[in-house]
């Protein structure tokens, strides 16, 4: 159970910056195409750029990082059952 949960955490942790960094390109690129911005660095000026990340990529990532989490929570619990039921002698 406790590797389990220590799989499950760090899948957790670790899957938010990963998604955190995809969905901020997506949002750079969206926000680019947007606004007809030639470089990254013009977007420093743009506040609809804040609100899309405070809004859109904060909670997106949060979301998909616990999903990932709990996924990997029941994956694992299937392979624990799995395990117990191939290592119980025949009868």
């Amino acid at each position: 159970m406790f590797k389990r949960l220590l799989y499950s955490v760090l899948s957790c942790a670790l899957s938010a910056f990963v998604l955190w960094w995809l969905f901020v390109e997506i949002a750079i690129h969206h926000e680019m195409v947007s606004t007809n911005t030639p470089t990254r660095e013009a977007l420093g000026d743009d506040f609809g750029f804040g609100i899309l990340i405070g809004l859109v990529v904060f909670p997106l990532t949060l979301l998909g990082s616990v999903l990932i989490g709990i996924v990997t929570w029941l994956l694992l619990r299937k392979r624990a059952i799995r395990l117990h039921e191939s290592a119980s002698p025949p009868p």
